[in-house]
């Protein structure tokens, strides 16, 4: 988990430099895009109650919907599947769609930091694919947690988002995850 975090750390910290070269817009000009559709990748690791049942699956693509409002909130929509190894060494197929809103923090022009809340529709699946097939074993529930940010304006249609999340699901005391996301995102309303 510790060499995931040094990985974004330093993923993030080379698009900066890099990118705050190509960026000759005026702060007081400079807005976000009104909405943007992205993808991403992310890895789940269980923590708390769940380190009796699971440990952490192979990572999984996701389809991101973000909303950007005023320079100051962000809102977004993902869905994706999440497989994680039970003790067992079963695999537990998720499929979730999750919902997110962030306070904006400008940390310096293009690098700005989201904190804020998610909710989670998360239901078990037999298999990874659409549409998906329920499996009977696994209840679906609702989930809760917090998140943070980093959000990096390449230009003016691509924007670069990590995130880490911490959730819960709220039907039992079984999922408890911490996930890892990267993904990019372009511009579809200006």
């Amino acid at each position: 988990m510790v060499k995931i975090l040094q990985l974004l750390t330093s993923i993030v910290i080379f698009i900066c430099t890099i990118g705050s070269n190509l960026h000759a817009q005026n702060l007081q000009t400079f807005a976000f895009p009104k909405i943007s559709l992205g993808i991403g990748y992310s890895k789940s690791n269980p923590t708390s109650f769940s380190l009796d049942e699971y440990e952490s699956g192979h990572g999984s693509a996701s389809v991101n919907y973000l909303y950007f409002m005023e320079d100051q909130w962000l809102l977004s929509v993902s869905g994706g599947f999440k497989t994680l190894v039970t003790t067992s060494e079963k695999e537990k197929t998720f499929f979730l769609v999750n919902f997110n809103s962030q306070k904006l923090i400008r940390i310096y022009h293009p690098l700005w930091l989201g904190i804020g809340f998610n909710t989670l529709y998360l239901v078990g699946v037999e298999r990874q694919n659409i549409p998906y097939t329920r499996d009977k074993e696994q209840i679906a529930q609702v989930g809760a947690g917090v998140l943070a940010s980093l959000i990096y304006s390449i230009d003016k249609n691509l924007t670069l988002v990590t995130s880490v999340q911490r959730w819960r699901g709220t039907a039992n005391n079984r999922l408890h995850l911490v996930d890892f996301n990267v993904g990019v995102a372009w511009t579809v309303l200006q």
